[in-house]
């Protein structure tokens, strides 16, 4: 039984990973269609000139609709931006108060 659950697990685990890797292509697919480009930041809040990061640097929201978003959602850094609190779009915050 141990073995069924522990397949099943990795599977699912496995699905999840390849949606996660579908909805960071269409990000990316929707930035670059708009023309919309978001400069890398480094650790010490400067940008690094000629470097843009793509979606796989950012966790993508579906709770709220964001309106200067290229593909309709706000999307959070996942280093710089860890509590969700400004969207790189939008400047609002994951958990509207």
């Amino acid at each position: 039984m141990i073995e069924k659950s522990k397949i099943f697990i990795k599977t699912m685990r496995e699905n999840i990973r390849e949606l996660e890797h579908k909805i960071i292509e269409e990000a990316d697919r929707a930035m670059k269609e708009e023309g919309v480009s978001i400069p890398s930041t480094n650790m010490d809040g400067t940008e690094t000139e000629g470097i843009n990061d793509d979606a796989q640097w950012f966790y993508i929201s579906d709770f709220w609709d964001c309106p200067g978003s290229p593909f309709g959602l706000c999307m959070y850094h996942i280093i710089h931006d860890g509590a969700h609190d400004t969207c790189v779009f939008c400047g609002d915050p994951e958990e509207r108060k």
